[in-house]
């Protein structure tokens, strides 16, 4: 079920429609995306409510919910939602799933709903400035003992650095280090995003949440944005895939990837 009481527009809007062709349904996704679903039925149990934030075109919401999850989907662009709503209509777990057009600053909207746990999947976080104040307001949102899962997008890349430094981009090889963000193309338009080291984000969630494990996505492996890498390399680039899939948890490594997989408990 989509609600959307007063729609909000979105940079994301834009790329609603071709979305799931150019990023959901890339096999570099869906490789990091199965290492994180891996993840996610470890914390979150059949008949569970969870809630998502910025759930994008429904892909995470539809996979919890075909494993016996309810899902509750925020997000801040209703064509995105419209895009997960189509998607809900065509499955046959239509009933486990809600749409709400609400961006993550609005999380008060809830009125204090209690969720069995909490997603934010794929950088939506690093779209919030505010980042204190939306771990706040999820914090009020989950029962005590339950789970929030967060993946963010990483400050410190290596791979990004190197690749854009050989070709002597060195102000693109660093933007992930300016303090105010950049602006990221989506599109024709484009949406502002905030950088955070695992350091920055781990030490905002006391005294809400306790950290359980962090894991690196695509540490040695390119990201799915590389796509020309990819296309000439791809044996190359499944090798590197499989040699994250060994290290993603360890240390060092997993302050390394190009998006940081945080799981804390509720306090």
């Amino acid at each position: 079920m989509l609600h959307m009481n007063e729609i909000q527009s979105s940079p994301f809007d834009e790329i609603a429609r071709e979305y799931d062709k150019e990023f959901e349904e890339h096999w570099v996704t869906q490789h990091i995306r199965s290492v994180i679903w891996k993840e996610l039925l470890k914390r979150f149990k059949p008949s569970e409510h969870i809630l998502e934030l910025n759930c994008g075109t429904g892909t995470d919401a539809l996979y919890l919910a075909r494993n016996g999850i309810r899902v509750t989907g925020l997000d801040a662009s209703s064509k995105m939602l419209e895009v997960a709503q189509r998607k809900a209509d065509n499955s046959i777990v239509s009933h486990a799933l809600t749409f709400l057009n609400i961006n993550n600053e609005d999380l008060n909207t809830l009125n204090g709903k209690q969720f069995d746990g909490a997603l934010s999947n794929f950088g939506g976080l690093n779209c919030n400035k505010e980042l204190l104040s939306v771990i706040s307001n999820v914090a009020t949102l989950i029962k005590p003992e339950k789970y929030f899962v967060a993946c963010l997008i990483n400050r410190v890349y290596p791979w990004e650095i190197v690749s854009f430094a050989i070709r002597g981009k060195f102000k693109s090889a660093f933007r992930r280090f300016q303090k105010e963000g950049i602006d990221a193309r989506l599109g024709k338009t484009s949406v502002h995003v905030w950088y955070y080291s695992v350091g920055e984000f781990i030490r905002i969630l006391p005294p809400y949440f306790s950290v359980e494990n962090i894991f690196g996505i695509n540490v040695f492996s390119p990201n799915p944005n590389s796509r020309a890498f990819i296309f000439k390399h791809e044996s190359l680039t499944k090798f590197l895939l499989t040699l994250d899939d060994k290290i993603t948890h360890r240390s060092p490594f997993y302050l390394l990837g190009d998006h940081v997989l945080v799981v804390a408990k509720r306090k």
